[in-house]
């Protein structure tokens, strides 16, 4: 291997540990690099034989030319998304995550309507040899193989199973009007809708901002961009950048607010960790925040015309004890929670 493929192999293997440790990662960034693409559909599949275990992503994007996949896609820091606005990626490092999967092989086949081309490489990057593209379609396919000696093949499906999950399962197309994006593992689909384990919740759409949000015991929100998962915690203060708060999880079980929550315009830093404070972030928290409350007032209208005094006063003191450490709106909440019940409970009483 000569000094300059040495030297750009460290590079991308260290960018990629930027996204965290999990090696299954790179899924995100095919399944990105397809929406982007403006993929209407997904198909992953794996395979072991003999001592070899293969991946296989493909999609019917747009497709790329060589050239292009030179100029981009084999760069670091090369990006032709920058003026894209439905993109979601655009920093040209998300690629090469696939190096944390360990191929000793790496093929890439792409076709455009016009051209199209297929390349093999080493997993070290070592040797690039042009093939003929495996496509008869429009789109891309990205095939890695490594050796997995001793590992069993129901082990490895359901790595990938379990990752593909994590990361596709409520992935977003590009364009105006996002919708889900179709994602099929070895011909099952793992598309998942945004939804929790908890009565009476409120799913939503609004605009840009889609989600559900509902009761739990401790406070918690998951926040994902264009359907891929960003972050994670317990108040919505931390998204707006704000300082995380303390005690949450040592707080005594009650009601609390959670959040499901994915902005189809945000943007996300580099690391995919965190996101970039905007006009969409604050939109979309101001929308998770009203639908809470529309939420609060359903529970209220419901409960009122349906329980006793004495359980609505458990419900108010519940909800007052899960969020007393919580942000002012959420404590405001409370109150207004509040003067329901006890106005609710007075008119039943008359």
């Amino acid at each position: 291997m000569d000094e300059i493929t040495s030297d750009f192999l460290r590079r991308a293997i260290a960018e990629s540990e930027l996204y965290g440790e999990d090696p299954w990662v790179f899924l995100r960034e095919l399944g990105q690099n397809s929406r982007d693409a403006h993929a209407a559909f997904i198909q992953i599949a794996t395979r072991t034989e003999g001592r070899q275990a293969s991946l296989l992503f493909e999609d019917d994007g747009l497709g790329m030319t060589l050239s292009h996949a030179r100029a981009y896609l084999f760069r670091l820091y090369a990006s032709s998304k920058s003026d894209d606005a439905c993109a979601a990626g655009r920093f040209g490092v998300g690629f090469w995550s696939i190096l944390r999967f360990g191929a000793t092989r790496i093929e890439v086949h792409s076709r455009t309507l016009s051209e199209s081309f297929g390349v093999v490489l080493a997993g070290d990057l070592s040797e690039w040899k042009d093939v003929r593209c495996r496509r008869d379609r429009q789109g891309t396919t990205i095939l890695l193989v490594r050796p997995d000696a001793g590992v069993r093949p129901d082990d490895f499906d359901d790595q990938v199973h379990r990752s593909a999950i994590r990361y596709l399962a409520h992935l977003r197309t590009a364009g105006r009007r996002p919708r889900p994006l179709p994602v099929s593992l070895n011909g099952r689909s793992i598309e998942r809708p945004f939804a929790l384990k908890s009565p009476g919740e409120l799913r939503f759409r609004d605009g840009a901002v889609e989600g559900v949000v509902g009761f739990g015991p401790r406070p918690y929100y998951k926040l994902y961009a264009r359907g891929l998962p960003v972050m994670e915690g317990a108040f919505l203060d931390e998204i707006e950048g704000k300082p995380a708060r303390t005690g949450s999880k040592a707080e005594r079980e009650g009601v609390a607010p959670v959040f499901l929550l994915n902005g189809n315009n945000i943007d996300v830093v580099l690391s995919r960790e965190t996101v970039v404070w905007n006009r969409a972030l604050r939109e979309l928290v101001r929308v998770a925040r009203r639908r809470f409350d529309e939420l609060v007032s359903r529970t209220i209208d419901g409960s009122t015309s349906t329980s006793s005094a004495g359980r609505l006063w458990t419900l108010f003191d519940s909800i007052v004890r899960s969020v007393g450490r919580g942000p002012i709106w959420m404590r405001t909440s409370a109150v207004v929670l509040g003067l329901l019940i006890v106005g609710g409970s007075l008119g039943h009483a008359q």
